[in-house]
């Protein structure tokens, strides 16, 4: 059996982020220091993901706004930290 579960890389140092743990993706966080030491061994200028960072929500405790783009396309989520983990909200989407 192949395990078809689409894995991405994060490069972050928000110890926060770490909790994340979708159930259709397989996330593995690296901190900046080691994506330093990281040599790509293809060229991924073709798929390029990248991360904002998570802006604070004013007046919304534990709340946090997070854009990723990926190639010419991209999301908006707003993210709550949550008793049981954290909930995602996806409020934009675009292509371009």
């Amino acid at each position: 059996m192949t395990n078809t579960t689409e894995t991405i890389m994060i490069e972050t140092n928000n110890p926060d982020l770490l909790s994340v743990q979708p159930i259709n993706q397989r996330i593995i966080f690296i901190r900046e220091d080691e994506m330093k030491l990281f040599k790509n061994p293809f060229n991924a200028k073709l798929n390029t993901m990248s991360f904002s960072p998570m802006f604070k929500v004013d007046k919304m405790e534990d709340t946090y706004k997070l854009i990723v783009n990926f190639n010419t396309s991209g999301q908006e989520y707003l993210i709550k930290k949550t008793i049981k983990g954290w909930t995602f909200k996806l409020i934009s989407l675009w292509i371009s």
